[in-house]
């Protein structure tokens, strides 16, 4: 009787386990869309998702732009060596345009946090 009662109790940790990480995938879904929405409209966020909330959404590309060179860049965050708590928006301290402005120019405006990184050959300016 009391293996019956183990097994029980195990598939209903189980469950609740599935249950609570399909709610932590959802919120940080909604998290990291909301944040993405502030971005886009060009205002200052209050708040700022964690690397983790962007993996559990899907989420690992961040979007930047140099306002220096006016080029886009996307980074992995799956690549950056910090906490999985750490927030996104504290890593704009350490982001530097190497490209252009070979590290002297302005500081990266972050323009979100998508599933891929932008393709520029799929991008076709005749309508194709």
């Amino acid at each position: 009787m009391g293996a019956v009662r183990v097994g029980a109790a195990t598939r209903w940790r189980a469950c609740r386990s599935t249950h609570v990480e399909a709610a932590r995938k959802r919120l940080a879904i909604e998290l990291v869309d909301a944040w993405n929405v502030i971005l886009r409209d060009e205002a200052r966020p209050l708040f700022s998702p964690t690397l983790e909330a962007a993996f559990l959404a899907g989420c690992p590309w961040l979007r930047l732009f140099c306002p220096g060179c006016q080029q886009q860049y996307e980074i992995d965050l799956r690549k950056i060596v910090r906490p999985k708590d750490f927030p996104i928006m504290g890593l704009r301290a350490a982001m530097v345009c190497e490209s252009m402005c070979r590290g002297v120019g302005p500081e990266p405006q972050l323009l979100g946090v998508h599933p891929l990184p932008f393709d520029h050959r799929k991008l076709s300016w005749r309508g194709d």
